[in-house]
C-alpha cells in the first residue's frame, strides 16, 4: 500500500495514474484492508486537491465516490461499513476543493 500512496504522489502523471487504479481496486477487493491505511490515504488525496492537477484531483474524487458506493451497498446487505462517517468533514474539504478546481477550469 505504501508503493501505491508513493506512485500516486509521483510528478509522473501516468505512473500516478496506474498508483490510483490500483488503489480503486482494493476498495473493491479489500475494503477491510483500506482501514490501516485510511490516514495516509487522506492526507495523499488531501495534497492532491490542492495541486492544480485537474486530472488527478479527479481521480482522487472517484476514489472517494467508489468507496461511498461500496459501503452504501454494504450497508443495504448489512455489512458494517467504517470511512466516510469517520471522515466526513475531511471528505467535505476534498469535495469543495474538487467543486473550486471544476469552476476554475470553467471560467
Amino acid at each position: 500500500m505504501n508503493s501505491l500512496l508513493t506512485a500516486i504522489q509521483m510528478q509522473d502523471e501516468e505512473i500516478a495514474f496506474l498508483g490510483f487504479a490500483a488503489l480503486d481496486e482494493t476498495v473493491f477487493v479489500g475494503y477491510e484492508y483500506l482501514a490501516k491505511y485510511l490516514q495516509q490515504i487522506g492526507e495523499v488525496t488531501t495534497n492532491i486537491m490542492a495541486t492544480d492537477n485537474y486530472s488527478l484531483q479527479n481521480e482522487a474524487l472517484k476514489f472517494w465516490t467508489d468507496i461511498a458506493k461500496t459501503e452504501a451497498a454494504r450497508t443495504e446487505r448489512k455489512e458494517p461499513v467504517f470511512y466516510i462517517a469517520a471522515f466526513g468533514p475531511s471528505l467535505i474539504e476534498i469535495a469543495l476543493q474538487g467543486l473550486k478546481s471544476s469552476q476554475l477550469t470553467e471560467d
